[in-house]
């Protein structure tokens, strides 16, 4: 058996084997990825910007695990679909945050881009492989455009059930 490569720059909590995730491995990079952000607010300065950055990225980075564990337990194929579009959503916009944080001269580059690295692995991995599973096509980028279903011409109706 060939032995599995390791990230070996990443902080210990974000290290594992270089693999596809399974649906339980996916979970579990998730709720690491959430915590990372979590200890990253909590050393952001206290203020103004870093505050409102602080809440977008809370708010963005714990939402994908909870929504992940919806999709998996519904038996509603559409359900599934949308929870999973939304869950790629969050980490689509918390990549945004994070490159605008690592834009910043007050915080070490390094921490931000870790985070910002499984943020993108973890896009790619959610919308590539987790979408394809439920008969998705996806774009080259999951977050230049919403996930369609096979045959589709829209994306998914927005959670409210109107169009935009």
């Amino acid at each position: 058996m060939p032995e599995q490569a390791w990230q070996t720059d990443a902080p210990t909590h974000l290290r594992r084997p270089i693999a596809e995730p399974t649906g339980e491995d996916l979970g579990s990079r998730l709720t690491d990825f959430a915590v990372s952000v979590l200890n990253l607010v909590d050393s952001l300065p206290d203020t103004l910007s870093a505050r409102h950055i602080a809440e977008q990225l809370l708010r963005l980075s714990t939402g994908p695990a909870p929504l992940l564990a919806r999709a998996e337990r519904t038996s509603i194929p559409r359900q599934t679909i949308r929870l999973l579009a939304v869950a790629l959503g969050h980490l689509c916009a918390c990549r945004v945050w994070l490159h605008i944080l690592r834009r910043r001269a007050d915080l070490p580059p390094n921490l931000v881009g870790l985070i910002l690295c499984e943020c993108e692995d973890l896009i790619r991995v959610l919308g590539t492989e987790e979408q394809m599973d439920h008969g998705l096509s996806t774009n080259p980028s999951p977050c230049t455009g919403t996930p369609r279903s096979p045959g589709s011409t829209h994306g998914p109706r927005p959670a409210s059930g109107h169009p935009p």
